[in-house]
């Protein structure tokens, strides 16, 4: 039987073996990580969007989106200035 260092060449071989598959499987982990975060990521940015639209829904408001009566109550109208 041949060794190195008194190691058995197929103790050695059975933990390059042991080794090489540990190295695929953390590859995979890291791609799968890879993907939770691009998803993660994805997801905040549509928040984002939201917000921002959210926002800009806010500051389009104008003279005609406003109710009549209370444009009229603010400028101290009491009937609109229909009359």
């Amino acid at each position: 039987m041949m060794t190195f260092n008194n190691l058995p060449l197929e103790n050695i071989e059975k933990r390059k073996e042991e080794l090489e598959q540990a190295i695929v499987q953390s590859k995979q982990l890291v791609v799968d990580t890879q993907n939770k975060i691009n998803a993660l990521s994805g997801a905040l940015q549509q928040c984002d969007l939201f917000v921002a639209e959210i926002k800009a829904m806010d500051k389009e408001t104008t003279y005609n989106d406003v109710k009549i009566d209370d444009v009229a109550n603010e400028e101290g109208e009491s009937d609109g200035g229909q009359n």
